[in-house]
């Protein structure tokens, strides 16, 4: 009697892990995937004013767009705007001079950029923008 005790419950729970499996593939997808891509053409702005205050902004762009034309678009946004003054070099490139209320050349500090957290070696002006990356904005102490 023993043995047809354990064939028996050995069936049950046979019985309930195959109607576990059979349905519970009616509720899972049948395929999990996310999109490669989640906000394609989106840029990230991050501004570092050095004293406890950060601004952050996120944007669609264009094609083309250069590091630039995010902190355009991003000191032009109706919630969070702000004001910003550069200086267009023809030969050198783009030198921004304020960003809010910090301006180049305060306590020997300067804005300079970053895309996602690598000094570029060309302009903010120049840097075209791909979509996803992070670009940040820090007033610091010049290094030279």
């Amino acid at each position: 009697m023993n043995k047809q005790i354990i064939q028996f419950a050995s069936g049950i729970v046979i019985a309930f892990l195959l109607g576990l499996v059979v349905g519970s593939s009616s509720w899972l997808p049948s395929k999990i995937s996310f999109p490669k891509e989640q906000k394609e053409g989106v840029a990230h702005l991050m501004i570092d004013y050095s004293d406890g205050n950060i601004a952050t902004c996120e944007k669609y762009l264009p094609p083309s767009s250069t590091a630039f034309d995010l902190l355009k678009l991003c000191a032009e946004d109706q919630e969070k705007p702000f004001v910003f003054e550069f200086q267009d070099y023809p030969d050198l490139g783009i030198f921004i001079k304020k960003i809010g209320d910090k301006t180049g050349g305060e306590d020997n500090k300067y804005w300079e950029f970053w895309i996602n957290h690598t000094h570029p070696e060309v302009g903010a002006g120049t840097y075209v923008l791909e979509g996803n990356e992070y670009v940040e904005w820090k007033f610091l102490k010049s290094q030279y």
